[in-house]
């Protein structure tokens, strides 16, 4: 399964390196990481319009991979508390509308996850490596003059793994704030995110930091979290 995820990285590294000489407009990349207390994600993916604009409806292309470690308390296992490396990534094909003050994507594909434990836990059913169909939608709606309400969610059989976030914001010109929620986690976790989002326009790159407070997770506890991330118009 390890390798199937190196083939699905690589899938994705070629999906973007295919598409940098493309039409302008019709690809987006993105990079970024996520950090809590225990625990760190980092990914890159893009998607691609076929019909070489992606302020058109039509088909899209969509990849992805990640990578990252965590770890948590429990008393199944000597030492009390369990380190974990992760590595996952999802190829899916979808199609998006796209309106004055709207745009609307879904996705559908496939998805593979690895966990590998550095203790075996038997209380955490999310070890080794799974893959499974994967479904996704997106978007995104003005609601006002400069208010914009974006959202994101996606679920995998592997693992059962889903995440979702909203975040409604005011845009200043340059940069855009708002407040921002999620809800994430596998058959192994569930958490929920509340925070705030600041993007910043830098002509073809956009730079999105955010931030908050985290609820539950691996250890039930409460913690901060933070992110960064660029995505690239090419």
């Amino acid at each position: 399964m390890k390798k199937l995820l190196l083939s699905t990285a690589l899938a994705t590294g070629t999906m973007v390196m295919a598409a940098m000489p493309a039409h302008a407009e019709s690809n987006t990349v993105w990079t970024g990481v996520s950090v809590m207390e225990d625990s760190y994600y980092a990914y890159i993916g893009g998607v691609k319009a076929f019909n070489g604009d992606l302020d058109k409806d039509g088909i899209l292309i969509r990849g992805s991979f990640g990578f990252g470690a965590y770890q948590y308390d429990t008393v199944a296992v000597a030492g009390g508390e369990v380190e974990a490396d992760q590595l996952s990534g999802d190829l899916m094909i979808g199609y998006q509308w796209v309106g004055d003050s709207d745009r609307f994507a879904i996705y559908v594909g496939g998805s593979v996850e690895d966990h590998d434990l550095e203790q075996k836990d038997p209380n955490n059913g999310v070890h080794g490596s799974e893959g499974g169909l994967k479904v996704q939608a997106d978007g995104y709606l003005d609601l006002m003059p400069n208010v914009k309400l974006s959202g994101l969610g996606s679920y995998s059989t592997a693992f059962e793994t889903y995440y979702t976030n909203a975040s409604l914001t005011y845009d200043f010109g340059m940069f855009e704030f708002g407040p921002e929620a999620g809800f994430l986690g596998n058959k192994g976790f569930n958490q929920n995110r509340y925070g705030a989002k600041l993007g910043v326009d830098l002509g073809n790159v956009d730079l999105t930091l955010n931030g908050g407070l985290a609820v539950g997770g691996r250890d039930d506890d409460d913690s901060a979290y933070g992110g960064l991330s660029l995505a690239f118009s090419l």
